[in-house]
């Protein structure tokens, strides 16, 4: 990968015009004010010589994609990675599962994303990934993100269902034996071994 630094910004539509073409050679293109240090490439249709100084991109990890849970708590899925415009680091773009900013978008750097951080005294990754299948749920907080995670799945994937088990509104909060919520967590858990399953299941010729 190399950036192609022009040398005169009047050359901008001269880049829109190869840049496809140079995209698959894995050339970045910045329209720059640069000194001309050698004229090293002619472009198409231009009597111009283009002079472009070569520079690497910094390498970058990238942060697998799938379910996360905060330090804090809170639930998130990554959805990619990218690489700042300005300062070309790796960033982390993920999403919110939960509460009232569900859906909405972040990014991160990605090294502040895999760091660890300080937490009622102990230390711990910022961001823990969350091997969903094996997940067990025993709080309303996990659900709600459980639920959200694999409508997204199916989502992606064109597949519908029947729509999760409905939240329990008659709890008395005494704890009883055979309370809704136990009812609630194993309907969920037969709707989530449901979604998983069609989620695996091949396309339709």
């Amino acid at each position: 990968m190399r950036h192609l630094f022009f040398s005169n910004v009047s050359l901008y539509t001269v880049a829109v015009h190869t840049v496809t073409r140079v995209a698959t050679e894995g050339v970045l293109i910045l329209i720059k004010q640069a000194p001309c240090h050698k004229a090293k490439l002619k472009w198409p249709h231009t009597p111009q010589a283009i002079c472009m100084l070569e520079h690497p991109l910094p390498p970058i990890t990238p942060t697998p994609t799938g379910l996360y849970r905060h330090a804090k708590g809170g639930w998130y899925v990554v959805v990619g990675n990218a690489r700042c415009s300005e300062s070309l680091q790796g960033m982390t773009l993920y999403r919110t599962l939960e509460g009232e900013e569900a859906g909405r978008l972040w990014v991160r750097p990605s090294a502040m994303f895999l760091e660890t951080v300080t937490h009622n005294g102990q230390t711990v990754p910022r961001f823990s990934p969350v091997d969903e299948p094996t997940l067990a749920v025993a709080d309303l907080r996990t659900a709600r993100a459980v639920v959200a995670w694999r409508q997204g799945q199916l989502q992606q994937q064109g597949a519908t269902m029947r729509p999760p088990p409905p939240e329990p509104t008659t709890c008395c909060g005494r704890g009883c034996n055979g309370c809704v919520w136990e009812g609630y967590y194993h309907a969920l858990q037969n709707w989530r071994d449901d979604a998983r399953a069609l989620a695996t299941e091949p396309p339709p010729l």
